[in-house]
């Protein structure tokens, strides 16, 4: 319920009364906000003819909250110090236009990849090639792959394999091989 307008040096001050059920037990010693009323200022126009926007008590808190944002962007970019430029010695590429095509990039650090593609038989691109790269103790790993119907193969000494069977298990392996060559089968 609105209670009055009045009329202030440089603005009009608006007053409302918000009256829940719950503010009329309150005590009348508690602050006004905390009673259910509130206050806004309103500027008057300027001689221009615009208006400004109410004051607010928080804009300077907004703006330091964004600045603090800011800043933090600024502390936590990455930082590209000491790290050397590497040069792009060969970049080699080929299009064809009709599925097929062949790719060659090398750079001074020793990075080295090749890859030739053809088209697939169900609308795919197959492609093998490998790539190169060099390791924190200076040698080389080098990747063989074939990309086609059957899926991604990498090829290389790098890559981990299964451990091996035990004994027991290759013997197990044997025995049912020879049962299903002689017809015995368990369902």
């Amino acid at each position: 319920m609105v209670r009055a307008l009045k009329g202030l040096a440089g603005g009009i001050r608006r007053e409302c009364q918000v009256r829940p059920a719950h503010v009329d037990n309150l005590p009348p010693s508690l602050p006004l906000p905390a009673r259910g009323r509130c206050a806004v200022d309103i500027k008057r126009p300027h001689s221009t003819g615009h208006t400004s926007s109410p004051t607010l008590p928080y804009t300077s808190d907004m703006k330091l909250v964004l600045l603090a944002c800011l800043a933090a962007v600024a502390v936590a970019a990455p930082q590209f110090i000491d790290r050397p430029v590497v040069l792009v010695l060969r970049d080699d590429r080929q299009d064809n236009g009709d599925g097929n095509f062949n790719f060659a990039f090398e750079a001074d650090n020793g990075i080295v990849e090749e890859r030739s593609g053809t088209p697939g038989v169900v609308g795919q691109a197959n492609m093998q090639g490998s790539f190169r790269f060099p390791l924190p103790d200076g040698s080389f790993a080098e990747v063989r792959y074939v990309a086609d119907e059957g899926g991604f193969r990498p090829e290389s000494p790098l890559l981990p394999t299964p451990h091996p069977l035990p004994a027991h298990a290759i013997e197990q392996i044997r025995i049912a091989e020879e049962q299903r060559a002689r017809g015995i089968t368990f369902e």
